[in-house]
């Protein structure tokens, strides 16, 4: 068995679903020498021989991050070839990357450019069967295409190996419907895992209409087969998106807590974080909402370092939107997880009052006031000042304090006061729709 990796977000040549890891492949020095295949200097470098610039310290975070993470599950072909090395390596620092140990990403970029150099001229007629599925591993994790191309030619491949890296290369090119032909009949159980959760990564991709548990089972199986590396990491990440756009509230907690708990410090976590956030806002404005306690299990294991930002994000993007029920819970999540100095404790009461500018303006308007500017940033004094003449200019229209219905999610812009009125939305849009209010409230 062996290591793995492909990145589910939106980057690249997935068009909404799973994308490659393409970052950081490109230039960089080459390190190889035919009698060898690799120098000591490469090999330090991917941390296979020892060296001084093999090694860094760990940070806080990193460890952090290991101890979140359960046991790796260490992969790997038993061929000895230098291909198959540098392959294993190449898995080892994805590995690395997806539990945020520092220099991970600089390793990784090293060992994908000595694998693009030793296969550049490489007689692929002298290949094994193993070597042929590294060379196949090392290109769906977002190396070059074309020692799969020569290795697709040859006549020898068996039918299924040859529809295998003929789909793969389709699906490098960007050739989505050619792939989705060739991959569709892939047995994927049949290869080492290594190469099995890449292709059943795929398959859920591609396979866009086919149901949502068999894409689910698929995704589940791509992740359990790969423990603690990059690719559970992108299994999983994949997994809560697809079950976020598919309405399986289960599923979706399931997901996203495992997810925080074993990568924690993946830099891919914005990417996960962000798909959290969609789901929660097409949620609500459905009025399909999560309980209160559903929501506290997605952010009870948020690491501890990183929650007070990761919360405000949730909170702002409420206020802009007009949620006021989850901006409320993260307000509330922000103030257990903050400390006790001034700019918290501002910065928080800024975010409660914008929350509540369109329902009760004469309230919010005497409490904005009384916030200290000076423990604002420029952001948050710019969302001051719009509260503020929202406010104003509601209560200069004779608005006062009102029971409205909720409306969940964007509104349509309407002109005048009455939209002020009526509606406890957001307060960018309110700053659309009431032109002539604000007009008077700067006279």
């Amino acid at each position: 068995m062996m290591k793995f990796k492909i990145i589910g977000k939106k980057k690249l040549l997935l068009a909404g679903g799973v994308s490659l890891l393409l970052g950081g492949i490109g230039a960089g020095a080459f390190y190889f020498l035919p009698e060898l295949g690799l120098t000591k200097q490469a090999l330090a470098m991917i941390g296979l021989a020892k060296g001084a610039d093999a090694k860094q310290a760990p940070t806080a975070g990193s460890q952090a991050g290991e101890a979140g993470t359960a046991d790796v599950e260490i992969q790997s072909f038993s061929s000895k070839s230098q291909l198959v090395l540098a392959v294993r390596s190449m898995l080892s620092q994805q590995t690395e990357l997806a539990l945020g140990k520092p220099g991970a990403g600089a390793r990784l970029k090293a060992s994908m450019s000595i694998i693009s150099t030793m296969t550049a001229g490489l007689d692929v007629r002298r290949l094994t069967t193993q070597e042929y599925d590294a060379a196949a591993v090392y290109v769906l994790s977002g190396g070059r295409p074309d020692i799969l191309e020569r290795i697709a030619s040859e006549d020898k491949l068996d039918p299924e190996r040859q529809s295998l890296f003929e789909g793969a290369v389709s699906f490098v090119r960007g050739d989505l419907k050619a792939a989705a032909e060739k991959l569709a009949n892939i047995d994927a159980a049949k290869f080492e895992p290594v190469l099995s959760a890449r292709i059943y990564m795929l398959q859920a991709h591609l396979e866009e209409k086919a149901p949502y548990d068999a894409r689910r089972k698929m995704l589940e199986t791509a992740s359990n087969i790969t423990l603690g590396t990059l690719f559970e990491e992108a299994a999983m990440r994949r997994m809560v998106a697809l079950a976020g756009d598919n309405g399986a509230l289960k599923d979706f907690t399931y997901w996203a807590d495992r997810y925080q708990r074993r990568f924690p410090y993946s830099p891919y976590f914005p990417d996960f974080w962000a798909d959290v956030l969609k789901t929660l806002f097409v949620w609500e404005k459905r009025q399909d909402k999560l309980t209160l306690d559903d929501l506290h299990q997605l952010v009870i294991n948020l690491p501890a370092d990183r929650k007070l930002p990761l919360v405000r994000t949730l909170i702002l993007r409420s206020i802009k939107e007009g949620y006021p029920r989850l901006c409320q819970f993260g307000l509330n999540e922000a103030a257990d997880s903050s400390g006790k100095s001034g700019e918290i404790v501002e910065e928080l009461r800024l975010y409660k009052l914008a929350c509540a500018v369109g329902a009760n303006p004469e309230s919010v308007s005497q409490q904005l006031v009384l916030l200290d500017r000076s423990k604002l940033d420029e952001s948050q004094i710019d969302l001051l000042d719009a509260a503020n003449l929202l406010a104003k200019g509601a209560l200069a229209d004779g608005a006062g304090p009102q029971k409205v219905p909720e409306i969940y999610g964007p509104q349509p812009a309407y002109p005048g006061i009455e939209f002020v009125k009526t509606r406890a939305a957001s307060v960018a849009q309110q700053i659309d729709a009431t032109d002539s209010v604000l007009k008077r409230a700067e006279k």
